[in-house]
């Protein structure tokens, strides 16, 4: 396990973590700063159902990659497993990270109702993560589908229902 001392430490890959990285860096330039997230490669939520329409294309060149990048912070690919607070440690699956200051900017993760979390194993059921990986796979499934059902009827699954409609899928 990998011992890091840090000024800062921010746990998250989202927006939230990056803004956080760059302000604190940009408030305090002599600190450092760590961020750990679970993604190499974490979307800007709002960015992905424009991947399955016709605005993006792909995740690859097209959607905004988020978790700390360009801000100066050091950035550790990791799972957080304990945080102690009155030790001041973070411990994920490979750093050990001891810090002055932490910030929890975790962000969301889909809900999905108890009713279908029986179903989230199946081949041809996907919820909307934030994980670049995941959304490849979804694309790449749903590209030669002519009917996509679209359960969720926030920001993330209105603007799904949008976008796949503009690409010629029938949408319920």
């Amino acid at each position: 396990m990998t011992k890091i001392q840090t000024d800062i430490c921010i746990i998250g890959g989202g927006p939230a973590a990056s803004v956080t990285a760059m302000t604190a860096k940009s408030n305090y330039p002599d600190k450092k700063i760590t961020v750990i997230k679970e993604d190499e490669v974490g979307l800007v939520p709002c960015g992905i159902p424009y991947i399955f329409g016709t605005t993006l294309g792909d995740s690859e060149k097209d959607a905004m990659p988020c978790g700390g990048q360009n801000s100066g912070a050091e950035i550790l690919i990791g799972k957080v497993e304990n945080v102690d607070i009155e030790n001041k440690v973070v411990t994920s699956n490979a750093y050990e990270i001891t810090f002055d200051k932490l910030v929890f900017a975790t962000g969301s993760v889909p809900f999905v109702h108890q009713n279908f979390k029986s179903s989230m194993h199946l081949e041809n059921v996907f919820s909307i993560d934030k994980n670049k990986e995941k959304i490849d796979i979804l694309k790449s499934y749903i590209e030669d589908k002519k009917k996509v059902v679209v359960v969720g009827t926030g920001f993330i699954g209105v603007e799904m229902a949008t976008e796949l409609a503009t690409v010629d899928k029938e949408v319920i």
